[in-house]
């Protein structure tokens, strides 16, 4: 034998894989050297491999399971480019980000010009302001965020894309040792050498520096004023200037590798489609899989060995499912195959053309179908098991339908048969009877308790095997960790699989199957004999189920599908008083005729019930479903109900203002929102309205003193209430009321506050008002108002003395007095961007203050010492700094032991002013808007001219214009002005806008001649009417407020205005006193809600008066009666004993507030498709609503998972495609085309079809254009 030397490098070559479709992706390899010198390479994937074949020029090499993570990682140390990042950029913001530190931002167009302005700092640009501070800027804007492309280790790009153009930061000059920058397009999208720069980048800190290098020296980015600059190197210089730092968002790297890791992952089920969430409980992380490597040899080059690695399906059963059934409980539960042979032919040149795979599997997927009795046989081998029980065979997690009775759930049944070996029934251990045993799957009203749900009071949820019930609302609190958020509820069974037993004397099978809430817990069959002895009166009983899979044996499965939900709905029609969409009626009252099962709610048509039959009391059920195509828009006011001032009624949006209500001279007059009369009210004051239809209260003064009286919305007088508590007498005069669900607050000319119940007018001689201070008379003592204002936000009744206010929706008072505007923040951390750095004791705090002419943004210090008062600190602070005042609202006589620091706002010594507006000029309205914007209307002091500004919530202007050059027919107006805001549903939808009235004047005495104002929000011209209002002659509109209500629902319904609910209303009215009545509110966002139909159900229970809202057969919430004796005062509560409206705003004796009001085309339902109205007399329970829900859901067959011992498979490969994003991700597609000029309709589609004609030529098989949009 011929002896050969091996030589490592010279004739022995040690070979390392490699992926070739990646450089950044490692095979984790390590060299290892021998005593004789040879050099191996030592590779994870293939140090364990479990079969190998060289065929058809290929090396297939399959290894055994592993972690992905054990076998490769990225290495993010290779240095590639380009690279590209979203970042903002900041200057100015070195070493800390300071007062002066300021965003570069664009200043956004809706145009496909290539070119943008940029301000760093503040700049007015054609009358707007545009601002990019540091402390005030919106960091969601996306004016902010640019692209850092490092096209290589020297140059740089800065890119901006606004959605209609891409922008690069330019460079233009130098002249003059001048360089000054632009936002311009690249041809082709490539920048061009005045787009690239060279650059200095920790990426870690988030800093960078840009330049560019000229002939005559090198210029360094930074700002000057409110514009980039570029600052030119000294000879002098050793370094950049300081000022040339730009901080970016960080890329920081705390590992120079990224670990791979393989998850199976879980998410959670719910509407909420948009935001997938991770259901962490059963999702495993980093879990393993074989692998095939192949080579082609032919490829080898000096030691590299290129691969390919493609994992395999080891967390498919053998019929290719997903499950979480490993029968070992070692394993991962995912994971149900190991392979272990390839076959691909011999070792030869020429092997099979096709790749197959042997793998062994322990388990078997055995379909159930829905709607259908599925017989099978278990396997006749389930190692590792000998039998297992029905309530840990999985059935639950797969999907099985539960209920509260065997007839509306999943079904088992086992042939009780011991025949082995001559039938096919199998040797069963339990009892041999001949007969089926059936167990059902019996649920609750639970659902499974997860970490990101918002869970409301009395919420029941499963966790850990318990149920709980939440006793306040909570996020994120592990049931039975906390006794006070979560307490366990013993009266409901755990969800699981039970046995039914019935007595046969008393019930037929199909009797015993349709028996409700029974239920027996038992430790075993003895003990369970024991306990039920004698107990005759258990006709009907379930107990936990004794069911076990074994081995061999038969069993039948009945799934719920569509048909029996179908049944079981039907067997609800006894209860049944309203079903469907008819009788549909279009705006003018007359018939319409729907030719399908859905309506389309598009402001046009309506359903009006007739009255109920068989309506005995108040127990009731509403159910429905609704189609949206985004859940985020509003739809409506008053979906579906009867409520006016009473009843029940199902909202989207409760704060419309349909009404207009003038205090006159000696009366109060009522009007629509396009000022046509509706209503006059024989007595005078101060009226005081909730919402929508509610009643009306008034607090008349008259000779015999003062009353609250309350009429309804038709002007029928309910109840008068003289007020004489408190020390009132006939001689006081209250000037200011407010009012909320339960309460009305009453300010009196000394200002003294007066609580009452809002419903039954009794005092609260316990009521003590906070704050103690009135705003605006501390802060401005020389200057009083004639007026003070009384406004409730929160657990606070604010007075305001001033000459009118707003109150915006995050609780900022903004209010104008003496031709200023002030801004006033109410809460612990305040001021304009204010935050604390030394809190004060609990429940005492301050506030900042600053004027509208003055400065703000200066730091504010009181030295608390121990012994020197909070009052005094304050007094020494504002005698020193009258610009930026402090007031105290409690606390005063507390002695801080700290100081006490607040900042915020804009850099000191920037003034704010509104511009355009001179000394002389009065403020006739101040109104902050939903998004927080201030509306500011002014007068000049003759009245001759009015200008509007627009103000964001730093007040910065976003708007302003004279009436005149909004709209030419706004010229001639003038008089006496007032500004309020309506929201409404009208024929466009749901809008807000600007009402301003105009008041003729004669020698200065006010007339019935108004001009009347609209604008949107954007400050354009709605409508302008010219009308005479004799109520309002001699009484001058400048001194009316809040007469739209606005004010009042925007406050009262806050948490619902931006962000897209449903709201069950309800108005309980107690039986034993008529006077005791209360409105109660049940909530749900549905703005994450997947389009589509969803469906909603509404219940309400007379027996213990509880409430209960669903969606989507879940219990979002529930409430219970206030009464802490019985629910049972509130059995006769009004529900559906009136006439029910669909689609539209209900009113008194069966009309529709649109009719009665006049306006045919407001106040209906928007945008969304509604089918299967059902109004039941009854309450129904959760079970039949959740039957109720699946009405329209696509009810899948599970598959139940069993073990079959070892068993053996061949998977077939016939391609292998490349983990990466697809060419396209729909057939469809969309195409914008953005044009001014276009606008003819002829030459649109002409374009269009030409457009169809050509891209189909070039789209890919099987897609196709979906729209063509036109955007001007």
């Amino acid at each position: 034998m011929r002896n050969i030397q091996i030589q490592s490098g010279e004739n022995w070559v040690s070979l390392r894989p490699e992926y070739k479709h990646d450089k950044l992706l490692k095979l984790h390899s390590v060299d290892s050297s021998t005593s004789d010198g040879i050099t191996l390479t030592i590779n994870n994937a293939l140090t364990s491999t479990v079969d190998e074949k060289v065929n058809n020029y290929s090396k297939l090499i399959l290894t055994d399971t592993n972690r992905l993570s054990d076998l490769a990682e990225v290495d993010l140390d290779q240095k590639e480019f380009p690279q590209q990042y979203t970042t903002y950029i900041i200057l100015n913001g070195f070493p800390n980000k300071t007062g002066i530190s300021k965003y570069l931002k664009v200043i956004p167009e809706i145009n496909d010009i290539p070119v943008r302005q940029h301000v760093t700092g503040d700049i007015t640009i054609n009358g707007v302001y545009h601002s990019s501070w540091y402390n005030s800027q919106d960091i969601d804007d996306n004016s902010i965020y640019f692209e850092l492309i490092l096209h290589d280790e020297n140059n740089a790009s800065i890119l901006h894309n606004d959605n209609f153009v891409q922008v690069y930061l330019t460079t233009i000059g130098p002249t003059s040792n001048d360089l000054t920058f632009a936002l311009s397009g690249a041809p082709n999208n490539i920048p061009t050498s005045d787009q690239k720069f060279q650059y200095i980048i920790d990426k870690n800190s988030g800093r960078v520096v840009l330049y560019r290098t000229f002939t005559d020296g090198t210029y360094y980015i930074t700002t000057t004023n409110n514009t980039l600059t570029a600052r030119q190197m000294k000879s002098s210089d050793t370094t950049y200037p300081l000022d040339s730092v730009i901080t970016i968002v960080p890329q920081d790297r705390t590992s120079h590798t990224l670990k791979l890791l393989n998850n199976w992952v879980s998410y959670k089920t719910g509407g909420d489609q948009n935001n997938l969430n991770i259901n962490f409980n059963k999702s495993y992380s980093d879990i393993t899989n074989n692998y095939i490597l192949n080579t082609q040899y032919i490829q080898i080059s000096g030691n590299k060995l290129p691969v390919n690695i493609t994992p395999l399906k080891n967390q498919l059963t053998p019929e290719y499912n997903q499950s979480r059934k490993n029968p070992f409980p070692n394993y991962t539960p995912c994971d149900h195959r190991e392979y272990d042979m390839i076959f691909s032919g011999t070792n030869q040149r020429r092997g099979s053309d096709k790749l197959y795979l042997g793998y062994n599997s322990y388990s078997t997927d055995i379909e159930l179908l829905p709607d259908a009795v599925t017989y099978f046989h278990t396997p006749q081998d389930m190692y590792p098991y000998k039998r297992i029980n029905v309530n840990d065979s999985g059935l639950i997690e797969a999907g099985a339908i539960g209920g509260d009775s065997p007839i509306v759930s999943d079904k088992i049944f086992k042939k009780s048969a011991d025949y082995k070996y001559n039938t096919p029934y199998g040797a069963p251990t339990s009892e041999e009877t001949g007969e089926w045993l059936c167990s059902w799957l019996k649920t609750n009203v639970s659902t499974q308790w997860d970490d990101s749900t918002t869970y409301n009071e009395n919420i029941v949820v499963s966790f850990d095997g318990d149920v709980y019930r939440a006793n306040v609302t909570n996020t994120n609190i592990k049931p039975g960790s906390d006794l006070t958020t979560w307490g366990k509820d013993i009266t409901i069974s755990p969800t699981c699989w039970v046995d039914r037993y019935y007595n046969p004397e008393h019930y037929t099978a199909t009797e015993a199957l349709k028996i409700e809430n029974q239920y027996n817990e038992y430790s075993s069959k003895f003990s369970y004999i024991v306990e039920t002895l004698g107990a005759e009166k258990d006709y009907v009983f379930d107990k936990v189920s004794d069911l076990t899979f074994e081995p061999g044996c038969l069993y039948a499965y009945y799934r719920v599908g569509p048909k029996e939900n179908k049944i079981t709905t039907k067997s609800l029609d006894r209860f049944l008083v309203h079903e469907g969409i008819e009788p549909t009626l279009n705006v003018d009252g007359s018939q319409y005729i729907n030719t399908t099962d859905e309506l389309l709610l598009d402001g046009t048509k309506y359903i009006q019930t007739t009255p109920l039959p068989y309506t005995k009391n108040s127990d009731m059920t509403i159910s429905f479903w609704l189609d949206s195509d985004d859940w985020t828009k509003p739809i409506g006011s008053q979906i579906i109900g009867n409520y006016t001032n009473n009843g029940i009624g199902i909202f989207n949006k409760e704060n419309i203002t349909p009404y207009i209500i003038i205090p006159a001279v000696s009366s109060t007059e009522i009007y629509n929102t396009d000022f046509q009369h509706q209503l006059s009210i024989p007595v005078s004051g101060i009226p005081i309205h909730l919402d929508g239809t509610e009643n009306i209260h008034i607090i008349n003064k008259s000779v015999s003193g003062n009353h609250i009286l309350q009429y309804d919305v038709k002007g029928l007088l309910l109840e008068k209430t003289e007020l004489v508590d408190g020390g009132l007498s006939p001689s006081s005069t209250f000037q200011s009321g407010y009012i909320d669900h339960e309460d009305i607050y009453l300010l009196d000319i000394n200002n003294n506050i007066y609580k009452y119940d809002v419903d039954s007018e009794r005092y609260d001689q316990l009521y003590r008002k906070k704050p103690g201070s009135i705003i605006g008379k501390q802060t401005i003592p020389n200057i009083d108002s004639p007026k003070t204002y009384i406004h409730l936000h929160e657990d606070y009744q604010y007075r305001i003395n001033c000459d009118t206010y707003s109150m915006d929706l995050s609780g900022n008072i903004w209010f104008a007095k003496n031709k200023n505007i002030y801004k006033y923040s109410p809460s612990p951390q305040t001021g304009t961007n204010a935050t604390y750095t030394n809190m004060l004791p609990t429940g005492e705090y301050i506030s900042l203050v600053s004027e509208d002419v003055g400065y703000e943004g200066n730091n504010i210090t009181l030295p608390g010492d121990g012994q020197t008062t909070l009052s005094t600190l304050t007094e020494n602070w504002n005698g020193q700094y009258t610009d930026n005042k402090v007031q105290i609202i409690t606390g005063y006589n507390s002695k801080p032991t700290s100081t006490i620091s607040l900042s915020g706002g804009k850099p000191a010594g920037t003034p704010i002013t509104l511009d355009g507006m001179k000394t002389v000029d009065n403020i006739s309205g101040i109104k902050c808007d939903y998004d927080n914007n201030v509306w500011v209307l002014v007068d000049s002091t003759d009245n001759t001219k009015s200008k509007i500004f627009k103000l964001n919530p730093d007040r910065d202007v976003l708007y302003s214009s004279s009436l005149s050059a909004i709209d030419t027919t706004l010229e001639s107006v003038s008089g006496n002005s007032y500004m309020d805001i309506v929201t409404e549903f009208n024929s466009t939808g749901y809008q807000s806008y600007i009402l301003i009235i105009k008041q003729k004047t004669n020698n200065n005495e006010p007339q019935g001649d108004i001009d009347v104002i609209k604008l949107d929000l954007d400050g354009q011209l709605i409508s302008k009417n010219s009308l005479n209002i004799p109520h309002l002659d001699g009484l001058n509109i400048n001194t009316l407020y809040n007469i739209t209500n606005y004010e009042s629902v925007k406050q009262i319904h806050k948490d619902t205005i931006n962000r897209n609910h449903i709201i069950l209303k309800l108005r309980y009215q107690s039986y034993f006193d008529t006077d005791k009545t209360y409105v109660t509110h049940l909530k749900y966002d549905v703005s994450d809600l997947t389009p589509g139909y969803h469906s909603f159900a509404a219940a309400f229970n007379s027996i213990d008066s509880n409430i209960l809202l669903y969606i989507d057969g879940n219990l979002v919430e529930s409430k219970t009666s206030n009464d802490p004796y019985t629910g049972a005062a509130y059995k006769y509560t009004t529900t559906i004993h009136n006439p029910l409206a669909v689609g539209t705003v209900p009113y008194f004796n069966n009309a529709t507030l649109s009719e009665a009001i006049n306006q045919p085309n407001h106040h209906k339902t928007f945008n969304v498709k509604i089918t299967d109205i059902r109004i039941y007399n009854s309450y129904l329970n959760h079970f039949k609503i959740k039957t109720l829900s699946r009405e329209r859901r696509n009810i899948q067959p599970i598959k139940l998972t069993l073990p079959t011992g070892k068993r053996s498979y061949i998977d077939h490969i016939t391609k292998i495609y490349k983990h990466r994003t697809p060419g396209r991700k729909a057939e469809k597609i969309n195409i914008d085309i953005i044009s001014k000029t276009l606008s003819g309709n002829n030459i649109k589609t002409a374009l269009e079809a030409k457009l169809h004609t050509e891209i189909s030529r070039y789209l890919p098989a099987n897609s196709s254009i979906n729209n063509i949009n036109w955007i001007t």
